[in-house]
């Protein structure tokens, strides 16, 4: 993504008031700059200073990288904090990798010890357990 484009982007982006509304259009914004460059999105990611957007900027990298990158989905998951964003990044996690290509890291998921009891049901109903 050219920075042009993405600048643009981001600053109608921090327009948006309603916060859920604005992480939707941050987590676009990511999904889209990783599959050009993911090791530029992810510096970007890092560096976002508002969790709530950081959060949404995470489900956005995993969406693309959960497949071919599952370590760093995986470590990028377990820092966003706990409720609906991070539940949703989690349950993707699981449908990605309970469909038998990543079976590894599923099992890591499921015992990692930040997982709250709902996630990792979500888990578990979401790969059939």
């Amino acid at each position: 993504m050219a920075d042009r484009s993405l600048e643009e982007a981001e600053a109608f982006a921090m327009l948006i008031e309603r916060p859920e509304a604005r992480g939707m259009a941050v987590e676009g914004i990511v999904e889209h700059w990783t599959r050009q460059d993911p090791f530029a999105a992810a510096t970007y990611v890092d560096d976002i200073s508002d969790p709530a957007v950081k959060d949404y900027a995470i489900r956005g990298l995993i969406r693309r990288t959960a497949n071919h990158s599952p370590e760093e989905s995986f470590v990028w998951t377990m820092t966003m904090q706990q409720g609906d964003v991070r539940m949703g990044a989690v349950k993707h996690l699981a449908r990605r990798w309970g469909s038998g290509r990543e079976p590894e890291f599923l099992e890591r998921l499921i015992g990692h010890p930040g997982l709250t009891e709902g996630e990792r049901e979500a888990v578990r109903e979401s790969v059939g357990e």
